[in-house]
């Protein structure tokens, strides 16, 4: 129903560019691979805060590495290059850190994104192998076990092939170029995964996004490895790589242009609007999914839309609609900004995170019903059931 402009892809090249000229450096240790290495790092930095946790693991790899060869004998001056290009990287990010602390003080129970669980842990895991856009797992034919275990079985693929590139004789230096980067992309998924435990839930599939250029890095060398092995086991293997990643393209085409609702369904505003009868026509959700309404009552007048907000200072102001730190309905006249459901009956809510859902409802109503294949609730209040 509608799109943001993310910064993933953004991310996810800078990072890449990060990682490569790190190695630029460490090769050559030239003064245009260094001034490379800081621009593409810095720029990673400020643009995500799952790009600074990777950039930073790539410099500690950086710092490793040259340390290690320091002691080993090396030039002094790489050291000296090494510590200015960290030092000037703090400097440029210190105007960030007020609002890194200030933020990272604002995350707590009420966040949108929900405590870490076992299934947000399983599901990143497979994160770059599962087709994206999916809700209720794999829905209707797409939902039993085989879609799962191709995902699945090529997640622990990723993590064996390696292992069959390290049995071979010559390990190519690229091998372990691979293996870095695999190791730089864990430290920061573990990382990401404790903090989230043990400080506040910053935990979410999506972000992952941001390392996916690094991944497919280091897959692309160890893959390349397991063909020039020439062996026919390693060709079966590889092959085999690549046939599930085209089934599960396939798979993601499929849900993308046919089974999500709307984009695809003709039948979704009679389906929209049986589902809504019996409540007061009233569509509501969460303040920083109001962009969703907006196009809705444009697209949809018949219907009343109400946006639940409390009017307190609102923890991000990186979404263009808020305005003096409070939401603002502007432009789309329709919305109606309410502390609260006005309606004591049966309500529709629209979210994409149903966990979220206690920061607007106050654990005062009860899940009763969803139109399928969409992210539209019924909830009834507490007091009526009981």
């Amino acid at each position: 129903m509608y799109s943001y402009i993310r910064m993933y892809s953004l991310a996810s090249f800078l990072i890449l560019g990060s990682f490569i000229y790190a190695l630029d450096v460490f090769e050559n240790n030239s003064k245009w691979a260094w001034t490379k290495l800081f621009i593409f790092t810095l720029g990673a930095m400020y643009t995500h805060y799952y790009a600074l946790v990777i950039s930073f693991f790539i410099i500690l790899a950086l710092c490793i590495a040259m340390f290690t060869r320091y002691f080993r004998g090396g030039n002094k001056k790489n050291i000296i290059n090494l510590l200015l290009c960290g030092g000037l990287l703090i400097l440029m990010y210190l105007p960030w850190l007020i609002s890194l602390y200030s933020q990272i003080n604002k995350v707590g129970d009420s966040y949108w994104i929900p405590v870490i669980n076992k299934g947000d842990l399983i599901y990143g895991l497979q994160y770059y192998f599962s087709p994206k856009n999916i809700d209720e797992s794999y829905s209707s034919f797409f939902s039993s076990s085989w879609c799962l275990a191709f995902t699945f079985a090529l997640a622990a693929m990723y993590f064996i092939l390696p292992l069959l590139v390290f049995k071979q004789r010559k390990a190519h230096k690229e091998i372990y170029i691979a293996y870095i980067a695999m190791g730089i992309i864990g430290a920061s998924y573990f990382f990401v995964v404790l903090y989230s435990v043990f400080f506040s839930p910053i935990y979410y599939a999506r972000y992952l996004s941001c390392f996916v250029g690094v991944f497919v890095l280091s897959i692309s060398i160890i893959l390349k490895s397991i063909f020039q092995e020439g062996k026919l086991f390693y060709n079966i293997v590889g092959y085999a790589f690549f046939a599930m990643i085209f089934i599960l393209f396939s798979v993601e085409i499929y849900i993308s242009n046919v089974r999500i609702t709307p984009h695809g369904d003709s039948n979704f505003d009679k389906r929209l609007e049986h589902f809504i009868q019996g409540t007061d026509s009233i569509i509501y959700t969460e303040d920083v999914l109001l962009p969703v309404l907006g196009q809705m009552s444009l697209t949809h007048p018949e219907y009343k839309y109400m946006i639940i907000s409390d009017n307190k200072p609102h923890k991000d102001l990186s979404f263009s609609y808020i305005k003096n730190d409070t939401v603002s309905c502007a432009p789309f006249k329709r919305l109606i900004k309410v502390g609260k459901p006005v309606s004591n009956e049966e309500i529709v809510y629209y979210t994409t995170h149903i966990d979220s859902i206690n920061r607007t409802l106050k654990g005062k109503y009860i899940l009763t019903d969803r139109l399928e294949k969409t992210y539209f609730y019924k909830f009834t209040p507490k007091m009526n059931i009981e």
